[in-house]
């Protein structure tokens, strides 16, 4: 009976509806485009400050302590993921509760400011730098995970004509920062250790210039999200399926229902839209991939590269910087087609995430230590002398050896030996080719396609348990990753 009269209202006061309820309805189908332009640009702020920093953490502490171990690298790591997975949630459910994104993105910026000066301690007090390093780690982290509301922005704010605009400038933020924020730090690699001095005894350098620019980009980024972001959200309607259930309960409102039927419209106003929660678990396993792929390229790929090409500190944040400006400029080139020529249009998001998978084993592929390759990897000794390639023998010509700051594999590392050393050129080509072209191609359609399963919800609690799940990785990953590789 109740949906007898739903669809005689449906008729009867659709005129109504049109003229009360036109200007509710355009203002939820209508972007707020500059919120989201003012978002990015606080994105891109965030990834510049991310790309250019993280080259130079593990460098840094190599610097200060030469002996420490790679898995002090994974410790860092697992700090940062540990305080995102927790915000990402947290600031989730913020979300959820306020409609709002205007807040957490304010406190990641507040976060990413005290961090800076957590950073600044580790000249003033190098004995504490691993736990410095450590609190830095976690309190970026944090900053990053109350930022993710970005995304959830997105996600609540667009329409789905639009969805791939607007995470094609997710990822243009993104994108742009693994070009700048490593070609800063290229620039910035310039002023040699211990650089220029500043009040209180410190002094900018290439370990440290980063992280002042980090200072001031963020204050510039505090004061844009207070005075010109607007994060109010309204959930808005599927376009495929403009009748949902939440405008037929709006009809329902606005009908006269006798008392009889009151409990048949309770029940119809508690029902929830359903997704398909299969789909949503396939696509966080998905995202855990790509998570994967970037704690191995984070995490070991460096110091492994470190330790293969004999390279010393400044020359890793060099390569570094070589290797991710190329992946960056990929990056923007998906991110624009996304955003000029709606790519997603043309090439299914299921199939384009394939397709990156693909990428990523080929990288592998391509990496990997295969037996043909005569080539092995030298033991530590000083850079432009004589290398050995024997544990034995590197053993012995060790005890002789000023261990300022040495070049190779690691003496306690007994496969070295017996490891082929792969070709820079191929390991340097792989990474701009494959993992260059495949992590954008996954990221943006995985955004996209997780944001359509969920629908015209409220995504805040369940977009921060895709990008915390990810993060759970990272917490523990660095570690056990590390382990494995000593």
């Amino acid at each position: 009976m109740v949906f007898k009269n739903i669809l005689k209202s449906l008729s009867l006061k659709s005129r109504k509806l049109e003229s009360g309820n036109s200007k509710i309805i355009n203002e939820r189908s209508d972007t707020d485009w500059r919120s989201i332009y003012i978002a990015t640009f606080v994105a891109l702020i965030s990834s510049i400050q991310g790309f250019s920093i993280i080259p130079i953490l593990w460098p840094y502490i190599k610097f200060i302590n030469p002996e420490i171990s790679e898995i002090a690298n994974g410790a860092f790591q697992g700090a940062s993921a540990l305080g995102n997975a927790i915000a990402s949630i947290f600031s989730g459910y913020l979300v959820n509760k306020t409609s709002n994104t205007k807040p957490a993105l304010i406190i990641s910026r507040i976060l990413a400011i005290f961090s800076t000066f957590i950073y600044f301690g580790i000249e003033l007090n190098s004995n504490s730098a691993v736990y410095l390093m450590i609190a830095y780690q976690l309190f970026m982290g944090i900053s990053f995970g109350f930022g993710n509301v970005y995304r959830t922005h997105i996600a609540m704010a667009t329409k789905e004509s639009e969805r791939s605009k607007g995470y094609g400038l997710s990822n243009l933020s993104y994108s742009l920062g693994t070009i700048l924020g490593p070609l800063i730090q290229l620039i910035f690699s310039l002023i040699h250790y211990p650089g220029i001095k500043l009040l209180f005894g410190m002094h900018l350098n290439l370990y440290t210039a980063s992280v002042y620019l980090a200072l001031f980009t963020s204050i510039i980024g505090l004061f844009a999200l207070i005075f010109f972001f607007y994060g109010n959200l309204n959930i808005l309607s599927k376009e495929d399926n403009p009748q949902n259930v939440q405008e037929i309960v709006a009809v329902v409102n606005t009908c006269n229902i006798n008392d009889s039927e009151k409990k048949e419209e309770n029940k119809l106003e508690k029902f929830d839209i359903k997704y398909d929660k299969i789909a949503v678990c396939v696509l966080i396993y998905a995202k855990n991939v790509h998570e994967t792929i970037m704690l191995i390229l984070f995490s070991i790929t460096m110091p492994y590269a470190m330790s293969i090409f004999e390279w010393n500190s400044q020359q890793l944040i060099f390569y570094q910087s070589l290797f991710m400006a190329p992946m960056g400029i990929c990056s923007v080139i998906f991110s624009i087609c996304y955003i000029r020529f709606k790519l997603d249009q043309k090439i299914p998001e299921r199939i384009a995430l394939i397709i990156a998978i693909g990428l990523f084993i080929m990288f592998f592929g391509a990496t990997f230590p295969w037996p043909f390759i005569s080539s092995k990897i030298p033991y530590e000794h000083e850079q432009n002398r004589t290398a050995y390639f024997l544990h034995s023998e590197a053993s012995a010509a060790l005890l002789n050896t000023n261990k300022s700051e040495l070049v190779g594999c690691k003496i306690e590392y007994k496969w070295c030996e017996t490891t082929p050393r792969i070709n820079l050129a191929i390991f340097g080509t792989s990474i701009v080719l494959f993992l260059g072209i495949g992590i954008p191609l996954l990221s943006i359609n995985l955004d996209i396609l997780y944001s359509k399963v969920l629908g015209p919800i409220k995504q805040g609690v369940l977009q921060g348990i895709f990008l915390s799940s990810g993060e759970i990785i990272n917490i523990l990953g660095p570690i056990i990753v590390t382990l494995v590789y000593k």
